[in-house]
């Protein structure tokens, strides 16, 4: 069970009233209901720095108004570090508001170093789940006093939910769940196959690690957090497959080719094992090579370091891009075969893979982009035919 607690060890009551109500009864996994208490630890941090009384604010005050939630927002956008800068200022010198992002790019007044900001996915996911438990509170409260402060309340947070960063790599309304084109895995293969001369990676051990890495999330479509839980003992080399038993909606067993099954051995014998066994008996595959599990924050900096290394690599191109890849290649062996599986069969097998439950629908926003290609493949052959037809013409 997770438990957010305050700086002096006592869990604090309201968020884990939330957390157990929303996401454990729920079924939610651990790593989610982790993830939300982090958030809303950093709503608590945010509170202290500006001196507010946030318990008493949600139950029994005048809630949060449109200038807090506001200033909220943009202390979500900071990557913990920056937040931490900025609550050890509070404690020492005058209040200072956030009043605009430059000054989180500059840096402020009351702080010795200018802070430093998270990416638009995460900052928007903490602004969504704080929205949550801000509405969690204002459900609770009824009677007719409550009256005047619903009104300002709801418009409050519906401030909150429009200050959500966008990412900046969507490719046309509706279609931002963008997978990586062929020429693009190509350049990225070449260059972290371990025995390239463009490898950007130093030591063998993070060349293979970090190839191995490439190829699982290629291959199977898992996500980032199921991948740092894969132990060596969920790969079976001789049956090339890959138990995924840690996940955030469903476990599954899912195959890889007899490629990556080599590549996983070679990573295994020739490296892994070499790390001190007290160092790696818990038995996690993607590690540092002190034997450290390797975080999702981890995987994105390997995608980052490529990135900036190897020309061509798009700035949108990350451990989930992979997912979307798996998908996109996944709608075009549906195409390409002759198997005569029907949408819904192929919507079953897409969610079993991926890890969906048999209701969910998922698997539609995940064949968007395809379903959009094919299309404009379709009409061009037919706008292309109909040209042919009227040149025959006398």
């Amino acid at each position: 069970m997770v438990v957010l607690i305050n700086h002096l060890g006592n869990p604090l009551f309201w968020p884990n009233v939330f957390a157990a109500v929303e996401y454990r009864n729920s079924n939610k996994s651990p790593k989610t209901t982790s993830k939300v208490l982090r958030t809303l630890g950093m709503v608590y941090l945010w509170a202290a720095s500006r001196k507010l009384d946030l318990d008493k604010l949600l139950t029994k005050g005048p809630f949060l108004t449109a200038n807090d939630v506001e200033d909220l927002a943009l202390f979500l956008r900071l990557n913990s570090s920056s937040q931490y800068k900025l609550f050890e200022s509070s404690q020492t010198r005058k209040k200072t508001k956030i009043t605009r992002m430059e000054q989180v790019r500059g840096g402020f007044k009351d702080t010795d170093s200018a802070l430093e900001t998270t990416n638009a996915a995460e900052a928007a996911t903490r602004i969504q789940w704080v929205a949550s438990y801000l509405d969690f509170h204002l459900s609770r409260r009824q009677g007719p006093k409550q009256e005047n402060i619903r009104t300002q309340a709801e418009s409050a947070i519906k401030r909150l939910r429009q200050l959500c960063p966008r990412e900046k790599h969507t490719i046309e309304a509706g279609e931002e769940l963008e997978g990586l084109d062929d020429d693009i895995i190509l350049i990225a293969e070449q260059a972290l196959h371990p025995e390239s001369p463009e490898n950007p990676y130093r030591t063998n051990f993070n060349k293979y690690r970090n190839y191995l890495v490439w190829r699982l999330l290629l291959e199977t479509g898992m996500r980032r957090g199921e991948l740092t839980e894969l132990k060596v003992e969920d790969v079976s080399y001789a049956e090339y497959r890959v138990a995924i038993k840690h996940s955030k909606t469903l476990p599954r067993t899912v195959p890889i080719s007899s490629e990556t099954a080599n590549y996983f051995h070679a990573y295994v014998m020739d490296y892994w094992s070499q790390i001190p066994q007290k160092a790696r008996q818990h038995g996690y595959l993607i590690t540092s090579q002190k034997g450290e599990q390797l975080s999702e924050d981890t995987l994105n900096q390997i995608f980052r370091q490529l990135r900036n290394k190897v020309p061509g690599l798009p700035e949108y191109m990350a451990p989930h891009s992979l997912r979307r890849t798996w998908n996109d290649r996944f709608s075009r062996s549906i195409d390409e075969s002759k198997s005569g599986m029907s949408p819904e069969q192929e919507k079953q097998v897409r969610n079993r893979l991926m890890g969906w439950s048999i209701n969910s629908e998922m698997s539609e926003r995940y064949s968007r982009r395809h379903i959009r290609k094919r299309a404009d493949e379709l009409g061009e052959q037919l706008a292309n035919s109909i040209g042919k037809k009227n040149d025959d013409k006398p």
